[in-house]
């Protein structure tokens, strides 16, 4: 099942793309895309520091949208609950002050993203209700947690953060079943 979940956010994240994009661009011209990331934490910093070695990918890496597994699901009957763990970040300077990252790149660009990717998740045919209960954390600088603040970078580049945990989704047993060939042409598509 969380194939499935996998591949229907790389859909979501398509559509925040081709909704958000030329508003990101006005503010910012280096904006490329709106990556999509899934995996564990390690596995996505290798993933980008790979990106860091092809020019033609380093400006692709942020703004990015990233999915974390391990994804936890309850199943009862034919429902299926979904917590989920993401990340909307995009690359910032280190010598910026809180006030200076909210103006910058927490409202103009992850806030755009963050109302975007909620709307797409509300609105995805697969996913039931509407109402996504989830937290959102502000991670101005997001780096590993020390005692007086962040001491390392996550995937070691210096980010500004919108944190989303316990993300709830619902669905149908026949959303991840692939003799439902409306749904699974839809995944795989």
């Amino acid at each position: 099942m969380n194939k499935q979940i996998v591949e229907a956010f790389r859909e979501i994240v398509e559509k925040v793309e081709d909704n958000v994009l030329a508003k990101l661009q006005q503010y910012d011209a280096n904006i490329q895309t709106v990556h999509y990331e899934h995996g564990h934490y390690a596995e996505i910093a290798n993933t980008l520091i790979n990106f860091d070695k092809s020019p033609d990918f380093y400006n692709k890496k942020y703004p990015l949208i990233a999915l974390f597994e391990d994804i936890r699901e309850t199943i009862k009957d034919d429902i299926t609950t979904a917590n989920l763990s993401l990340i909307i970040c995009y690359s910032t300077k280190s010598e910026y002050k809180s006030a200076d990252r909210y103006a910058e790149v927490i409202d103009p660009i992850l806030e755009v993203i963050y109302d975007e990717l909620i709307e797409q998740i509300t609105t995805y045919p697969y996913f039931k209700g509407y109402d996504i209960p989830h937290s959102k954390i502000i991670r101005p600088y997001w780096g590993v947690e020390g005692k007086m603040g962040n001491r390392a970078n996550i995937f070691g580049d210096f980010l500004d953060a919108i944190e989303l945990n316990s993300l709830i989704i619902r669905y149908e047993k026949s959303f991840c079943n692939p003799t439902n060939n409306k749904t699974w042409q839809l995944l795989t598509d």
